[in-house]
């Protein structure tokens, strides 16, 4: 799998470096209603938004897994306790009484249908 990820990334990396070698022309940046012009490389204005766009999207995905381990680790402690419980009433049932049977020792019986 790293390899693919590999085979996938230094290709699209020699392209962006191309892209910005072949882009070195200024542009000016201006919003309307504000009196402020930037002028900066057109490699910058195209790259930069996409970089801040996988940056922005690694941290959703960061905190995104961060709270999936959160539940997974209490999940893990929750199923601890329940394999806890069901060793210590294996180990109080009395010997000869199958699992289904009730308080009594009789064998459980369901009931009759339509009845409870």
């Amino acid at each position: 799998m790293r390899y693919i990820a590999w085979i996938v990334t230094i290709p699209f990396a020699l392209l962006l470096l191309s892209f910005a070698i072949s882009n070195r022309e200024l542009v000016t940046l201006g919003l309307w209603p504000l009196p402020f012009r930037i002028d900066a490389p057109l490699y910058l204005v195209a790259l930069l938004p996409l970089l801040l766009g996988v940056l922005i999207g690694g941290m959703v995905l960061w905190f995104a897994r961060f709270a999936t381990g959160l539940r997974m680790r209490r999940l893990e402690t929750r199923l601890a306790a329940t394999q806890k419980d069901l060793e210590g009433m294996k180990a109080r049932q009395r010997p000869g009484v199958p699992a289904t049977a009730n308080r009594n020792g009789d064998p459980a019986r369901l009931p009759a249908a339509g009845q409870r």
